[in-house]
């Protein structure tokens, strides 16, 4: 491909001096800030990471076309608190605990749009809340249709959890506090081979924590 080809933009033309591509850059920037979805004209050498922020922050959509090198974690978390559709297209290595629960605190997602394999009990948890204008988890209720869902996750230790949030619920405890209080009910009674080969990631990683930790104990 010629080079010149690079700068070729139907909405923007083209460029060749230092200058000229300057001013070039900021016409792009000034054309995504208008509508983010007019990156998708700007020709791939003045795409930049300012560039995907507000094309992000505009429409969380222009993920699907954005490339990839510039999918970050930060633009990731921008695009979910504006729609639960951006998860889509995030990359999965930034699927995790932090990202899933940035979009339930915006009220872009539910605990029944997550997959089993990235369900924590932290997020569990956040099923009986509801985000307040602050995006703070804000004490709702105890649902049985939710336990059933966790039930679905956890079921050996649906029990416990299921008694530990409804009486924590019921007490209006703290939302981390909660949170402790199920972790432990989880991880009760069980050896760190147990954790290290359990079905469930979320237990697999706290196995290898506990054994890290050993390891530096010894």
């Amino acid at each position: 491909m010629n080079k010149q080809q690079e700068y070729i933009s139907p909405l923007l033309g083209r460029v060749y001096t230092k200058k000229e591509t300057e001013e070039y850059y900021q016409k792009c920037l000034a054309l995504v800030r208008e509508k983010g979805w007019h990156i998708d004209s700007v020709p791939d050498r003045f795409i930049s990471s300012e560039m995907v922020l507000i094309a992000v922050s505009s429409d969380s959509s222009v993920l699907r076309i954005i490339p990839e090198r510039f999918k970050t974690k930060e633009v990731c978390l921008i695009a979910v608190r504006k729609s639960g559709f951006a998860l889509e297209y995030i990359p999965e290595k930034f699927l995790d605990e932090e990202l899933y629960l940035e979009a339930m605190k915006y009220g872009t997602c539910n605990s029944e749009a997550i997959p089993k394999r990235h369900m924590t009990p932290k997020l569990c948890v956040f099923s009986f809340f509801t985000p307040d204008r602050e995006h703070n988890p804000k004490l709702f209720s105890f649902s049985w249709f939710i336990a059933a869902r966790i039930q679905n996750i956890f079921p050996k230790e649906m029990l416990g959890m299921t008694s530990c949030l409804e009486n924590s619920l019921k007490l209006e405890k703290p939302f981390e506090t909660i949170v402790e209080e199920c972790e432990k009910i989880l991880l009760k009674g069980k050896t760190v081979e147990e954790l290290l080969t359990h079905n469930h990631p979320w237990f697999r990683r706290q196995g290898l924590k506990l054994k890290a930790s050993n390891e530096q104990i010894h």
